[in-house]
């Protein structure tokens, strides 16, 4: 309803602020009636795609995360408003430690021309596969213990893992991947 302040005291998204982004520039947020209401309708799309997700490059992670399912069972998506600018998407530990994914609908407005089922599909699908990572492969959430070779691999490994399986959208197996775009 365009009460942003308020909205920005919601716990979570408290949480998110202070102990994720951590202190930034306090941006005015204000949004139009127009833009709320693509908000809400961004919303519900997304909350459509969500029950009835389905990673890309399906085949991929039975064979990398056998259990993906029971993984991903006690995933919560938040659906907010309130986050700084280019914050459209978040995995994280929600305040009480589950594991929760955030997306702020103030700055999916620039998804709205796009096929919302394609970027949500490939926004959870590289988020998951995080999660799915640090559960799969443990040490992956000790990086503050890592040298800094060790932490340079885990890193590139866990993004590396998370880009590859939600590339494009694409079954991995169909890219071209000595396409000339690929060379730059």
């Amino acid at each position: 309803d365009g009460r942003i302040k308020e909205a920005q005291t919601d716990p979570l998204v408290a949480h998110v602020i202070e102990n994720v982004i951590g202190v930034y520039k306090d941006d005015t947020l204000i949004y139009s009636r127009d833009e709320q209401k693509i908000m809400i309708r961004m919303a519900d799309e997304i909350k459509a795609e969500i029950k009835d997700f389905t990673p890309n490059n399906e085949k991929l992670w039975n064979l990398l995360y056998p259990n993906w399912r029971e993984i991903i069972k006690d995933v919560t998506v938040h659906l907010v408003v309130g986050l700084p600018k280019n914050y459209d998407a978040l995995a994280l530990e929600d305040e009480r430690g589950n594991p929760a994914m955030v997306y702020d609908m103030g700055n999916w407005i620039i998804y709205q021309n796009m096929n919302l089922r394609d970027v949500v599909r490939n926004l959870l699908t590289h988020e998951l596969a995080h999660l799915c990572n640090y559960v799969s492969f443990p040490k992956l959430k000790e990086l503050s213990l890592m040298g800094y070779q060790e932490k340079l691999n885990a890193i590139s490994f866990d993004e590396g893992c998370a880009h590859l399986l939600s590339f494009e959208n694409k079954d991995i197996s169909s890219v071209d991947w000595q396409e000339e775009k690929f060379e730059k």
